[in-house]
């Protein structure tokens, strides 16, 4: 409910008005019709379309304006306090749903490779298992947090059940189930894989399904599994559908490849 107004000069907000940016030159062919006040698409030095203004038409030349409309103004914004982001998630799944965390390297691509599950309702990564309240992403990368960077995941039990859950987290894990800390490019704690649950149904299923791995690899399943911790700190809004946000497609049954980095 606080209310406050912010005043943001040029520098701040769209930068001062240039001269350099208002630009004369000769009418092309294609632009015989152009007149005093359209918007035109120019590319800039840099390879990047910019709009302009068009200020003047003459017989032979065009003078536009490629100067943001607001540039060289100052501009005050009255805001309210409608909600405040806590850094920790929910606790508890809302009624009809239950929800799990896995630990898988990466948290970018497992968040990827869950949100594409069909019954997946939501998801978030974060920061569990460790001993520092509120942590950043560099004090988890530093590695003296306790944290493992994880995906918390919403499902809806009637549509896709734990089983089917655990299946896609030991494809994308693959032998880095058996390597601690260690995932594609990436070495450290707050890599290691887990499975962190919330319920005994969970724990039982997720212990069974590691049995099963190590004895399908042959080789010792270093992965996890403990009840997962009370806090989930959220990882910083940057990370949040970090591949999806890149252009990587997170529709429901996507099969692409998922580029772990972007």
């Amino acid at each position: 409910g606080d209310k406050v107004s912010v005043t943001a000069p040029p520098p701040m907000a769209y930068g001062e008005r240039r001269e350099e940016n208002v630009i004369r030159f000769p009418v092309p062919s294609e632009s015989k019709d152009t007149s005093v006040g359209d918007v035109l698409i120019l590319r800039n030095n840099k390879g990047k379309d910019v709009k302009a203004k068009v200020l003047e038409v003459g017989e032979e030349y065009v003078k536009c304006d490629m100067n943001h409309p607001l540039a060289g103004q100052t501009l005050t914004f009255d805001l309210e306090v409608v909600g405040i982001q806590h850094p920790c998630a929910p606790a508890n799944a809302p009624p009809d749903c239950e929800q799990i965390t896995f630990a898988a390297g990466n948290f970018w691509s497992a968040e990827l490779l869950f949100q594409r599950v069909e019954g997946v309702i939501g998801t978030c990564v974060g920061y569990t298992q460790g001993h520092v309240p509120k942590p950043t992403f560099q004090e988890v990368g530093g590695g003296k947090t306790g944290h493992a960077m994880a995906v918390r995941v919403l499902y809806d039990p009637k549509i896709v059940n734990f089983e089917a859950l655990l299946s896609h987290f030991w494809e994308h894990l693959g032998y880095n189930a058996t390597t601690f800390g260690v995932f594609e490019e990436d070495s450290g704690p707050m890599f290691r894989s887990g499975i962190y649950f919330d319920t005994e149904a969970q724990k039982c299923q997720a212990e069974k399904s590691a049995l099963e791995k190590q004895l399908q690899l042959k080789r010792p399943v270093v992965t996890e599994v403990q009840a997962a911790s009370p806090d989930f700190w959220l990882a910083e809004d940057k990370h949040q559908s970090y591949l999806a946000a890149r252009g990587q497609l997170n529709a429901k049954g996507c099969t692409d490849e998922i580029k772990p980095y972007g």
